[in-house]
């Protein structure tokens, strides 16, 4: 069975859990969409990704990315999962 996969903005990966979770904090307060941090799979050094969504479309990513640039995030990316 094919699963379609979701669509996310990665606005941060760190070496810390607690990092990660500390910019989560940040954006949960400025965003309506989802926030969470993810463990990267299968890397041998730890990598907690912080990403928003999911989101419908190439649309909502740009909308969002354009709310994170105004809060000084700059470096956000469509991934998807």
């Amino acid at each position: 069975v094919y699963k379609r996969q979701a669509m996310y903005l990665q606005v941060g990966a760190f070496g810390s859990r607690s990092n990660a979770e500390q910019l989560r904090r940040q954006l949960v307060e400025h965003l309506a969409e989802n926030v969470q941090v993810r463990a990267a799979d299968g890397s041998k050094v730890p990598l907690y990704k912080v990403h928003v969504g999911p989101l419908d479309s190439r649309l909502a990513a740009n909308d969002v990315s354009e709310r994170l640039a105004s809060l000084g995030l700059t470096r956000s990316h469509v991934v998807m999962e």
